[in-house]
């Protein structure tokens, strides 16, 4: 059974990134615990959490749930998840240690049910492996890529060069580094052509007042309590790279009294940008898309993309995207975990 009113939360944060023109990847299942995971789907069936991977009873309620996601109609809008432009792609999990023919299962089953939408292979590595390349169901890859700019900027230039021209490659996680390193990892993604970086991560409000917290979160627009980790610099950081990389749709960015408004981004299909008449049919097409993004109740976004999809396969620059999650609400198995 699935929780109808967890549900409705995700059909609201749907409505709202249509209504906002955020696009947003939704992790299908969570390698840590805090939200549900491999864990609980075995104890569930009183089995182990390593069971989850091979066991075909649990890979088959696995099943169940991504079935349910993909081809839940949501009750705000009326259009099926699978069909809903605010979807990005689905990603086979947050972070997950799991053998790669567990990968290729999942990833061939979400492509049996949703052929227009792209699969993220959501791995928690540094390295883009060949099987990743060679499986046709995975659309998009990623890495985690934590630790000091000095390690990290080379394993995210070994990555790009082991995906170019084959498939597209994005930061998924980085962070709790000085905003300097950050600032040269992000002119790294810009200038050598990944497709996107996205920071861990960005606090949504609690329901119940104030922020939900972690370590060393951001929250906008940035507050002076965030001093000890430089909230307002990270934030300013993020904006600043975001209009560079728009600016051949705007020549500045926007004075601090309009702080809260956004780069126009139209009408390439990505993240935060309003997508075509036409969803893309053919892999090779969706391989050709671009990303982009904005900031999101989880993670501000620096895109490396701001026109529309280049045809060139060495010239994608698809923008990192948006996480999705609204916190408690979120029904166990797909959301994206918050805390650490």
């Amino acid at each position: 059974m699935f929780n109808e009113e967890a549900f409705r939360a995700y059909d609201r944060v749907l409505e709202a990134a249509n209504q906002t023109g955020v696009r947003v990847i939704i992790p299908l299942l969570d390698n840590w615990w805090w939200w549900g995971g491999p864990k609980e789907y075995a104890a569930f069936r009183g089995k182990s959490r390593e069971e989850f991977w091979t066991d075909s009873l649990l890979i088959a309620d696995f099943k169940k749930t991504i079935a349910h996601v993909i081809n839940r109609v949501n009750t705000y809008t009326g259009v099926p998840f699978k069909l809903d432009k605010a979807v990005f792609g689905w990603e086979t999990g947050n972070e997950l240690v799991c053998p790669f023919s567990w990968t290729k299962e999942i990833a061939s089953y979400i492509k049996s049910l949703d052929t227009v939408h792209l699969v993220i292979e959501g791995t928690n590595s540094r390295e883009i492996s060949d099987d990743a390349l060679l499986e046709p169901h995975i659309d998009v890859l990623s890495t985690h890529d934590y630790g000091p700019a000095d390690r990290s900027i080379p394993q995210i230039l070994k990555a790009r060069e082991r995906a170019a021209g084959r498939k597209p490659y994005f930061v998924g996680e980085f962070g709790f580094i000085p905003t300097a390193d950050m600032r040269r990892m992000i002119d790294t993604v810009i200038s050598t052509g990944v497709s996107g970086i996205m920071i861990w991560s960005l606090r949504g409000h609690n329901r119940d007042g104030g922020f939900y917290y972690h370590t060393n979160d951001y929250r906008w627009p940035g507050f002076t309590s965030g001093n000890a980790w430089d909230e307002t610099g990270v934030i300013s950081l993020f904006r600043e790279k975001a209009y560079q990389i728009n600016a051949g749709r705007r020549s500045r960015s926007p004075s601090r009294r309009h702080r809260h408004s956004f780069p126009s981004r139209r009408p390439a299909r990505s993240h935060g940008r309003v997508p075509p008449a036409r969803p893309p049919t053919s892999s090779s097409e969706k391989r050709r898309m671009k990303f982009s993004g904005r900031s999101s109740p989880q993670k501000p976004v620096t895109p490396s993309s701001a026109t529309a999809p280049s045809s060139r396969t060495r010239q994608r620059n698809p923008a990192g995207g948006i996480r999705t999650g609204s916190g408690e609400e979120m029904p166990p198995g797909i959301r994206k975990n918050q805390t650490r």
